[in-house]
């Protein structure tokens, strides 16, 4: 007998894509993409609620980490497009109030975002781990380093949005618009 799993892999998954919906009876599942937690993560719409099984994207309490910050933010611009009436997390309770828990989402990156444009207008360049000194100075080190990978994601992120230049691995200049900083 030939174990399932080194068997040809097609009779047992079927691959899915933005926009595949499941259907049941009374009930209609649509894959939605969400990147950002990680590039290949989805949430499940469904149809008949609207609501949204949000997976690792958005959390019951506290705040996600992700691989690509620029991409999280546009899944959560497409989330709250949805208008969920719930959203029922990977982890941590339902969110009944799913405006709110997006927005918070999004000011929170926004601020973070804002701090770290303030530090560097300030220095000019540093590296990732000195704008994680600067915002956690109160913080365990323990702490910081695991603030290390989201601080990298948020200057990831200013570099395609053309605010930082990376001069070599993790440390950057800031970009005013002045001649001297392009």
């Amino acid at each position: 007998m030939q174990c399932p799993l080194n068997a040809n892999h097609q009779e047992y998954f079927t691959y899915v894509e933005d926009g595949f919906e499941v259907k049941v009876e009374g009930a209609t599942l649509r894959f939605v993409t969400t990147p950002g937690h990680t590039a290949d993560h989805m949430s499940l719409w469904f149809e008949e609620e609207q609501t949204l099984f949000s997976g690792d994207c958005i959390l019951g309490q506290g705040t996600t980490i992700f691989d690509d910050l620029y991409s999280y933010m546009q899944s959560l611009q497409r989330i709250k497009a949805l208008k969920p009436t719930k959203i029922y997390p990977g982890h941590g309770p339902v969110v009944n109030n799913p405006q709110d828990k997006v927005d918070e989402y999004i000011n929170h990156r926004t601020a973070r975002e804002n701090e770290i444009i303030k530090y560097f207008k300030e220095v000019r360049e540093a590296s990732s781990m000195d704008v994680v000194n600067f915002i956690y100075k109160d913080t365990p080190f323990a702490v910081r380093i695991g603030a290390l990978g989201n601080v990298r994601q948020h200057c990831q992120k200013l570099v395609k949005d053309g605010k930082l230049i990376e001069l070599t691995k993790e440390y950057y200049k800031y970009v005013d618009g002045s001649p001297e900083t392009k």
